[in-house]
C-alpha cells in the first residue's frame, strides 16, 4: 500500500503490484513530495540480527517498525537494523521516502525560473524500485 503526499496537491492512495520507479508511470511521473509505503511482514523467527536493505535511493528514507522509528538515511545504501524492534509473527512496516522537488519544478511549464532550474534530465528513480531485502545473521 502506498500513500502519496504531493507538493501542491492533496493526498492520494494506491496499491502497487510491484515496486517501480514512479517516474516511469503515467500517473506519478512528475511526483515530488512524500511517499509512505505500508507492508505487513510475517516473521517466523525474530532471534538474531536482522536488517532491512532498501538498496540505493536518491532521496531521504525513514523507517518505522511496529510503531518505533528506526532512523533516517539520506545517502548511500539505505540499510536499517531491525533487531530489537522486530517480533515473531506479524510486523507492521512503514517506509517513508521524501523526494527532491526536481520533478515538481519540471512540471511547472509556465514558470520560467522553474523551467530553467529543472531544464536538464532528472537523475535517479523516484521511490522504492527494489529489491528490498530482509537480511539475517
Amino acid at each position: 500500500h502506498l500513500d502519496l503526499y504531493p507538493v501542491g496537491g492533496g493526498p492520494q492512495k494506491t496499491v502497487l503490484d510491484q515496486l517501480t520507479d514512479l517516474k516511469k508511470t503515467e500517473n506519478y511521473k512528475d511526483f515530488s513530495g512524500t511517499l509512505v509505503y505500508h507492508k505487513e511482514l510475517q516473521i517466523p523467527d525474530a532471534t538474531g540480527k536482522m536488517y532491512l536493505s532498501l538498496g540505493h535511493i536518491n532521496d531521504v528514507s525513514e523507517i518505522t517498525l511496529n510503531g518505533r522509528s528506526l532512523g533516517t538515511r539520506w545517502y548511500g545504501d539505505h540499510i536499517y537494523d531491525l533487531s530489537g524492534s522486530v517480533q515473531k509473527g506479524i510486523n507492521y512496516l512503514e517506509i517513508k521516502i521524501v523526494t527532491t522537488l526536481g520533478a515538481y519544478t519540471k512540471s511547472l511549464k509556465e514558470n520560467k525560473a522553474a523551467r530553467e532550474w529543472s531544464g536538464g534530465e532528472l537523475f535517479g528513480p523516484t521511490g522504492l524500485t527494489g529489491p528490498v531485502k530482509l537480511l539475517t545473521t
